[in-house]
């Protein structure tokens, strides 16, 4: 039922910005904060400028998730907009570290430079 006095831009205006105001929260996978902060030594003044993206995917019979940490600031420095994670397929420059996570909580991530990956295992929270 409309409000009186409510016209439809109005509606899609209210719409538009509830919508970017759920998309602009930043939600990282379970533990991947910590892990950086405790296997690569970064401080979380380090870590503000950072971002994550993740797709699913699959290692042989096990669910798991591709992740790839991004320099945002740098990004939105020279206009470029990052929402997925193969945006950063076009943009590879602004990647910092990739891996991935199984559901049982084993993170496997790496910075972009290495070859090598750095494992960490948590319990998985659900």
């Amino acid at each position: 039922m409309a409000i009186p006095g409510e016209s439809l831009l109005s509606k899609v205006v209210g719409w538009r910005k509830r919508s970017s105001e759920r998309n602009s929260r930043v939600q990282w996978p379970a533990h991947v904060l910590d892990y950086l902060e405790k296997e690569f030594r970064l401080l979380p003044k380090d870590m503000a400028t950072l971002r994550c993206v993740s797709c699913r995917e699959s290692f042989g019979r096990q669910p798991a998730r591709l992740i790839r940490v991004f320099d945002w600031a740098a990004a939105y420095k020279q206009n470029i907009i990052i929402r997925s994670y193969y945006d950063l397929d076009k943009h590879p420059e602004f990647v910092l570290f990739q891996g991935h996570i199984f559901n049982s909580g084993v993170v496997y991530l790496r910075p972009k430079e290495s070859q090598r990956y750095h494992r960490a295992s948590f319990r998985s929270l659900s």
